[in-house]
């Protein structure tokens, strides 16, 4: 015999006699309490509920995955100059150089912080143009690279937040360096957003200020904004009554106004493939100026001249820097940014939600909704309820048919809480944080977790049709499955393990749902082995008790049934 063949034969032994040592006798004794063996499980279950409905797990949308890449993004206030946007760019990239120079690997000697870029006048999602934006980021070496994981890019992101510390006159300033933290749009998904929704006016504003005040009073937020409070200067025109008897409406007045400095297209041309549009329009030195706009000449539907103060009055004021329209009503967003992942933001929703109620309730042509991650949290959380209950509706249907049953399926599906209380175990002990990718890691272990719980059940129902009694069935049918329930559900754990302790990035976004499906069917699989047998005979004892209920109800029936087939013959 080889040497292989001689360590098969061991690991077979010692299996079996693990089996018979162990499994045996404490299947025997969870059989003999069963009712405490239930109550155990059943507390078990609790505890694990009451731990996760705590909130101490948490849960974010996607996996917080760091990234070879940290970034800054700045955006001053409004009708900043561009060389004060400049200047605060400039001084946020020194503070990165420090800390390049500060974080050096101990083998290699070669600093954390590869490259750094920066750029002033861009805004965060790459446009061009803004005087008030800009942004700095910094290349980071991978851990693969390093002789030391070292500190994380979170970690990083701290030190660099804590260098720059405050800037006079920011509007927003972030330091990023987890995907999944960011979106293009005005809220973000990971932040706490409140849509408003009327027209624009003072009492909007204010009610978006006192908004804005509470989140900024919450522990765990670090700053709050408004966008309808930034503002731009716009010129009010209003029509004098010389206008209307001259025939001079405001659109014709806006129109002319526009031609002055916008311009009116006064012919296309054709050069080099693209087509160049010529515009006529006053010089650009007196566009710029104010004396050409307060002395501008209008014409009249008559043909005749008349100078602008003559027919309207233009007045400066403030107005909203962006207007944004949703289902034909006027929007702007309150959004207030955590300050790390722990924050609860949806606990924060659910106490800060009446409060804001009563704040809108001053005024009845102003409503208000959560938006951003509130809105997509609460969507997607009804969808998949939707859905995972459908998928257990289905499992039972499922089951009863082989079963010819409605109560055994009950009993097998026994094994699917556990083996989500398993999952989100294995995410505690891992220290990853659940999320949607977790969810689909759920409901793929949903449908594996019910096979072990299937093939023990259904032995148990052959020994029975075999003329064994219930007990003793359940027994050897436990002892008879062990070894394939067994070696099935942790060779399915073995085979996950590589990717879940894998630390590549693009193996991060797969690790939830390997740890769902790993941990949870390992959990569930120790639990199948004396719940399922034990709830088996739990539900025989109360067939038992229920049993001369049954026989007391069948029984017109079946009288019915035997005068029919007399009257037959």
């Amino acid at each position: 015999m080889s040497s292989f063949a001689r360590f098969q034969k061991w690991v077979a032994d010692s299996l079996e006699r693990g089996i018979n040592k162990f499994y045996r006798p404490a299947l025997a004794l969870a059989s003999k309490h069963r009712y405490t063996t239930i109550c155990i499980f059943f507390a078990l279950a609790m505890a694990g509920l009451g731990y996760h409905r705590s909130g101490a797990i948490g849960f974010v949308d996607m996996p917080k995955v760091e990234r070879y890449r940290i970034s800054a993004y700045l955006s001053m206030i409004d009708n900043t100059p561009f060389e004060e946007t400049e200047k605060q760019i400039t001084f946020i990239t020194d503070c990165a150089e420090e800390l390049k120079r500060e974080l050096i690997d101990p083998d290699t000697g070669k600093s954390l912080v590869r490259n750094i870029m920066a750029s002033a006048g861009a805004s965060r999602w790459g446009g061009a143009g803004d005087p008030e934006q800009g942004f700095a980021s910094l290349e980071i070496m991978p851990p693969s690279e390093r002789s030391e994981p070292g500190p994380t890019n979170a970690e990083i992101a701290k030190m660099w937040q804590d260098k720059i510390g405050e800037i006079k006159n920011v509007s927003y300033l972030k330091v990023s360096g987890e995907w999944g933290s960011r979106k293009r749009g005005r809220e973000e998904l990971n932040s706490l957003s409140v849509e408003l929704r009327g027209p624009d006016s003072d009492e909007k504003r204010v009610i978006a200020e006192e908004i804005e005040l509470l989140f900024e009073a919450q522990d765990g937020i670090q700053g709050a904004h408004a966008n309808n409070q930034r503002q731009r200067e716009e010129f009010a025109i209003t029509l004098k009554p010389r206008a209307l008897e001259l025939g001079i409406t405001q659109r014709e007045l806006a129109q002319q106004i526009r031609q002055a400095f916008y311009g009116e297209e006064a012919q296309r041309l054709q050069r080099d493939g693209e087509e160049i549009r010529v515009m006529v329009r006053l010089p650009k030195e007196k566009r710029e100026s104010m004396f050409t706009f307060e002395n501008l000449t209008i014409q009249s539907s008559n043909g005749s001249v008349i100078p602008f103060s003559t027919v309207a009055t233009a007045n400066l004021q403030k107005a909203p820097g962006t207007i944004e329209s949703l289902d034909g009503a006027q929007v702007s967003y309150i959004n207030a940014q955590p300050e790390n992942k722990e924050v609860k933001i949806m606990e924060m929703a659910e106490r800060l939600g009446p409060e804001i109620s009563q704040i809108v309730a001053k005024r009845q042509d102003i409503s208000w909704v959560w938006a951003g991650y509130v809105k997509e949290q609460r969507e997607t959380d009804n969808r998949y309820t939707w859905l995972y209950s459908l998928l257990i509706l289905t499992l039972f249907a499922l089951l009863a048919i082989p079963f010819k049953s409605l109560l055994q399926p009950f009993i097998v599906l026994l094994a699917v809480p556990f083996g989500v209380i398993g999952a989100y175990a294995g995410h505690v002990i891992l220290d990853i944080t659940p999320s949607y990718l977790s969810i689909f890691g759920i409901m793929a272990l949903t449908g594996v977790v019910v096979n072990d719980s299937l093939v023990l059940v259904d032995f148990i129902n052959q020994k029975r049709r075999e003329g064994m009694d219930v007990e003793e069935a359940v027994r050897i049918s436990g002892v008879r499955r062990f070894r394939p329930i067994f070696l099935t559900s942790i060779t399915t754990f073995a085979g996950l393990m590589p990717l879940m302790f894998d630390r590549a990035i693009h193996a991060q976004f797969l690790k939830p749902m390997a740890v769902s499906l790993g941990f949870g069917i390992l959990f569930a699989t120790a639990i199948t082995l004396f719940l399922i047998p034990t709830a088996y005979l739990a539900l025989e004892d109360l067939k038992g008790l229920f049993r001369p209920i049954w026989r007391w109800y069948a029984k017109p029936f079946k009288e019915e049934e035997e005068v029919q087939i007399l009257t037959s013959k």
